[in-house]
């Protein structure tokens, strides 16, 4: 699936091709700003932007997504990995734009979860987390991806978290066993609004129910 840099917020949230095929970006763009955000920001512009609480580019690393960059006389792609390079910072070079996003079109068995704490909704995150889960026909975890959001200067991947999750059968001890291996050393945002304890300590939570939400709908396509 191809997606124009200058797609609005709110017609990617409105589109049912986003709903259907891409549900974790559908899930997320509720929780971005309110809708008139929404109606005049475009993913590419929140992708660029590289604020660490902002739930686009998280989602895009999610899905493991490519981005096309264009500049005065060439193309260049990247992964959404190596895109983002730190608070406000992307790979992006003088005279070159984000013009595409591309991301393959996810299996119809997968799972998606999405959650995020704010002080009001619609605003910026405390912290957030987005999961993709797929299950073999026994039930068990065939392949899991977690990211955590809004506690380092990029989003970050915890593959530990997946890796103990396949194979296994995501029951919620299970589950809640596996947020247990995130990384909390790697959370470094500390501001008198939100303490790097209280990120630490919330961030399990928000996975667990973001890793519930992925499993609980992926169980449902199995039935």
């Amino acid at each position: 699936l191809r997606i124009g840099a200058m797609t609005r917020q709110a017609k990617a949230l409105a589109s049912d091709v986003i709903r259907d095929r891409l549900p974790l970006l559908h899930q997320a763009l509720w929780n971005v700003g309110h809708p008139p955000t929404r109606a005049r920001g475009t993913l590419g512009g929140s992708i660029s932007h590289a604020d660490p609480a902002a739930e686009t580019p998280m989602v895009m690393m999610a899905y493991n997504a490519s981005m096309v960059i264009a500049g005065k006389d060439n193309e260049r792609i990247v992964e959404a990995g190596d895109f983002s390079l730190g608070t406000f910072e992307t790979c992006l070079e003088e005279g070159e734009i984000l013009k595409e996003i591309i991301v393959d079109m996810p299996r119809s068995d997968e799972g998606t979860g999405f959650a995020e704490l704010s002080r009001r909704r619609g605003d910026f995150a405390m912290v957030s987390a987005a999961a993709r889960l797929r299950l073999n026909a026994d039930g068990t975890c065939a392949e899991a991806h977690l990211m955590i959001g809004a506690v380092a200067p990029v989003p970050l991947r915890c593959d530990a978290v997946a890796q103990a999750l396949v194979g296994t059968e995501p029951t919620e001890q299970r589950l809640r066993e596996a947020v247990g291996l995130i990384e909390l050393d790697s959370f470094t945002f500390d501001n008198p609004e939100v303490s790097l304890a209280y990120r630490r300590h919330i961030a399990p939570t928000l996975a667990f129910r973001a890793l519930a939400q992925a499993a609980g709908k992926a169980s449902g396509l199995h039935t």
